[in-house]
């Protein structure tokens, strides 16, 4: 088959910046399985056979044409699958997984390692951003265990095939992609530009944003600590989000030297999928994903409620606003027009990332996925944590995740290394958990 013949299509703005990030920095993000069990090797590869077999972007890589613009083209490769026996600890693993970058022209754009210990596995699900976010990859997980416990109890199953979606921009209110979303985008970036000196982690060490690596730190509160928090978030008229944003921020604000109020700027990472006019179901791949931006003031006194509440009031407005639908599709759209000056290679990926850095003030990223409704029993093997670690060393410097399984939250800490320290993101992702632990008394 020509490659000509081969194309799919073209990447959308988002996707295409996802890969252009990716040439110089990562964009990947990890989906961590832990099961009680194991699956042989050949039921696992099968198991992705099956699951590919029925998804289109399980079976893409992404190309350059004539014209240098990337584009999704068919490959007939298998999902890549490593296995990793007798591994001492989880942490070391994911950092060197994470630290791969794909070869974007060598798909599928996903690969999975397993870790075996005793009769245990953990799997770690890799995924490149331009084909999927982390609430499609989830139900991806979902299907691998789904078709892998079926076929130890020696079953026949199948899925029915997905449709290629179109590209993110294409499901936005048509009026946000025209001159109103394009007033709503100008009016973020100037008051994002004109917020004044905005504190962030203090950094151990400057570099360049290509230069630095993702680093994690995973935590987890129990059942009762979440029931307990879900609870008081209600009473406190705000949501579980905001007060574990509020906790992040307090946690990097008492890094400063000096106890002054400041200004800190919160990055709300959203999915877009029930906000699109026409509902995107959770299994149709793509990065449906957007953020919103808010500076928020800490003074000393404040409390985490309070600014829990203030979080959670921003967020509402941005939206009520419609900034998801403007912001990030108006960015990315004039960041691939503007493929001349940052060109579609590695070099336009750096003067992209570095210009981004000097445009917005710099952020503390969480993205919250919620409660993940999956089972919990794929045949004999029992699923007993999920969640995920993301991306953000080419535009942050401190960041989380938040996922909610089996009445747990999960809340992964990223940080941008060595910009910020292994000591300090401890430090911080530790005064973090003990701050929401004495905020629910």
């Amino acid at each position: 088959m020509k490659q000509e013949e081969n194309i799919m299509r073209a990447l959308g703005g988002m996707e295409y910046v996802y890969w252009l990030m990716d040439l110089s920095s990562r964009t990947n993000f990890i989906v961590i399985a832990e099961l009680s069990g194991q699956f042989p090797f050949n039921i696992i590869q099968t198991a992705l056979d099956i699951v590919q077999k029925s998804n289109p972007f399980l079976k893409v890589e992404i190309n350059q044409d004539k014209n240098n613009m990337p584009v999704f083209r068919y490959t007939d490769r298998k999902i890549n699958v490593r296995i990793i026996e007798q591994f001492k600890n989880i942490a070391p693993e994911l950092e060197r997984e994470h630290l791969k970058r794909f070869n974007p022209g060598d798909g599928p754009l996903m690969r999975i390692v397993v870790l075996k210990k005793n009769n245990e596995d953990t799997l770690f699900f890799t995924f490149h951003h331009s084909i999927c976010d982390a609430t499609s990859a989830i139900q991806i997980v979902n299907k691998v265990l789904e078709a892998a416990g079926a076929l130890i109890e020696k079953k026949t199953i199948e899925f029915k095939k997905i449709e290629l979606s179109n590209p993110v921009e294409d499901y936005i209110p048509a009026e946000f992609l025209k001159i109103k979303g394009f007033v709503g985008f100008m009016k973020t970036s100037i008051r994002l530009k004109m917020s004044g000196k905005v504190f962030h982690i203090p950094l151990d060490r400057v570099i360049k944003p290509y230069e630095r690596q993702d680093r994690f730190i995973t935590r987890e509160l129990n059942e009762k600590i979440t029931e307990m928090l879900i609870d008081r978030a209600k009473k406190e008229n705000t949501t579980v989000y905001g007060a574990l944003s509020s906790a992040q921020i307090l946690a990097q604000a008492y890094e400063q030297e000096s106890n002054h109020e400041l200004s800190m700027n919160q990055i709300s990472l959203l999915s877009l999928r029930k906000r699109l006019p026409i509902i995107v179901d959770d299994n149709v791949p793509g990065p449906f994903i957007s953020f919103v931006e808010s500076i928020h003031r800490i003074s000393p006194k404040i409390s985490l409620w309070d600014l829990a509440r203030d979080i959670r009031s921003s967020l509402q407005k941005d939206l009520d606003a419609n900034i998801h639908f403007s912001y990030f599709s108006w960015m990315t759209r004039l960041i691939k027009k503007m493929h001349f000056f940052l060109t579609p290679d590695e070099f336009g990926s750096k003067k992209m990332l570095v210009l981004g850095e000097k445009s917005r003030p710099s952020g503390s990223a969480i993205s919250n996925i919620g409660k993940i409704n999956i089972p919990e029993e794929y045949g004999s093997i029992s699923l007993k944590s999920l969640h995920f670690v993301m991306s953000l060393s080419g535009s942050a410097f401190f960041g989380s995740t938040v996922t909610g399984f089996r009445g747990r939250t999960f809340w992964n800490f990223s940080y941008s290394h060595p910009s910020v320290s292994f000591e300090r993101a401890k430090r911080v992702s530790d005064r973090a958990i003990e701050i929401i632990s004495k905020g629910i008394m």
